[in-house]
């Protein structure tokens, strides 16, 4: 582990051991836990998930759905009923009698209910691994770009960033398989639920899925258990953007305290797997969320949405008060000290918009885009520096941050207009007010 990660580890543990993440480096009991506290959370779930599928698939053959029970027609009266088909009668004289009856044959069937909603739990957690891949992909870009440029303190391994993607990308494969098998136990169309199917099977695989679902579908609702297990070893240099990332929100976090705001909520859990902070002070209130996924077809609790492409996760996005119920400061968090990549930085000014539509001269317009998108990085300067010759208005930027020697002075700058916007608005709560 080279100077530049081991002085980021060192400040990580300082403030709370919770926030590293050993990444792809053997855990206890020889398992191997892959890089990003997200990512390793939703591999967790993936594996308990899949571990699962075969036995809950043979009991689900065992279920006796009764609506699937078939009618079989039958010369003897035993065990049968009287028939209602008038083609099963033969007239006798002046009477009409049974030449065939009825017998009713349950079908060992697997019942749709419980098998959709376990299709339902596959494909959420699927589409929690796709984006898992989708952010690798991206960083892994970042970094080879990024080493491309000779910055000695962004190499990484390589063959570990391989072996990350590959892991996913097996998990995936695996997932889907499964999605697969599921919809081959019924014929007909299988549409997933989350709702719960009631009567619920009672054998022990599918008891142990009712137990574990919650975990499985929202991984992050308990961060913190486990964590221990996962910092017994040292982090690796393949590591880095995931650890910068969590060491930049640490300083965001004390940044906001100087001036005032007392940190709510879970926020270690929050730095190291995403979420919500809540910073508040006497005369105001701000929401800080911590790698918040918005779609673009579902509303998202910090007010905004993804206005071009499918998703967008900014690292840090700051909900303040504004003129507008709310306004928008996004921070991401890189190891790339080349101005185009910074300047990149800015995309989420495109990307994503309000809820709610602006209105102009009392005209309704489009989405309102966040106020500021910048990047801090690990530069050596002073002071903070607007990027793009064709907007100074300081839209987009960058905060230098090196690890190797802190300055907290440009963050503090950055910060503090932050605050005098927040304040100059304060009457107006942004969302998620509690």
């Amino acid at each position: 582990m080279n100077v530049f990660a081991r002085r980021i580890a060192d400040d990580l543990r300082g403030w709370s051991r919770e926030l590293l993440d050993p990444g792809i480096a053997p855990a206890v009991g020889g398992s191997t836990h892959v890089g990003g506290g997200q990512v390793a959370l939703r591999l967790a779930s993936a594996r308990v998930l899949l571990s699962l599928i075969p036995s809950l698939l043979d009991e689900a053959e065992e279920i006796e759905n009764p609506a699937t029970d078939a009618i079989h027609a039958t010369p003897s009266p035993v065990r049968a009923r009287l028939s209602r088909r008038p083609v099963d009668y033969v007239r006798h004289e002046e009477r009409l009698l049974p030449r065939r009856w009825q017998r009713v044959v349950p079908v060992t069937e697997p019942a749709r209910p419980p098998l959709a909603w376990l299709l339902f739990i596959v494909e959420v957690v699927s589409s929690d691994v796709e984006a898992a891949i989708r952010r690798h992909d991206r960083l892994a870009e970042e970094a080879a770009r990024v080493r491309g440029g000779g910055y000695w303190w962004a190499e990484s391994d390589r063959p570990a960033l391989a072996a990350r993607r590959q892991k996913l990308s097996t998990v995936l494969a695996r997932l889907r398989r499964g999605a697969a098998q599921i919809r081959t136990m019924t014929p007909g169309c299988l549409r997933p639920t989350d709702r719960v199917p009631q009567p619920y099977p009672i054998s022990r695989s599918w008891l142990s899925l009712r137990r574990q679902a919650e975990n499985i579908l929202d991984p992050w609702r308990h961060p913190h258990r486990g964590i221990d297990r996962l910092l017994d070893a040292p982090p690796e240099t393949a590591d880095l953007p995931f650890l910068y990332q969590r060491w930049c929100g640490m300083r965001l976090i004390e940044a906001f305290a100087r001036h005032g705001f007392s940190a709510a909520g879970d926020v270690i859990g929050s730095v190291f797997v995403g979420g919500r902070i809540t910073l508040t002070r006497p005369d105001c209130k701000l929401h800080l969320w911590v790698e918040p996924r918005l779609l673009a077809e579902k509303r998202h609790e910090s007010g905004l949405t993804c206005v071009v492409g499918h998703e967008s996760t900014p690292d840090f996005l700051i909900v303040t008060p504004g003129p507008d119920r709310f306004d928008a400061f996004i921070l991401d968090a890189t190891l790339a000290t080349d101005d185009d990549l910074l300047i990149d930085k800015g995309r989420y000014l495109e990307t994503l918009g309000s809820h709610d539509l602006a209105r102009v001269a009392d005209t309704v317009g489009g989405p309102r885009p966040p106020l500021r998108s910048w990047a801090i990085a690990p530069l050596s300067c002073p002071h903070c520096r607007i990027l793009g010759a064709a907007d100074r208005t300081g839209r987009r930027g960058v905060i230098p941050a090196q690890p190797l020697r802190f300055d907290p002075a440009p963050l503090a700058a950055w910060v503090t207009d932050v605050v005098r916007h927040a304040a100059a608005w304060r009457p107006h709560a942004p969302p998620m007010d509690d």
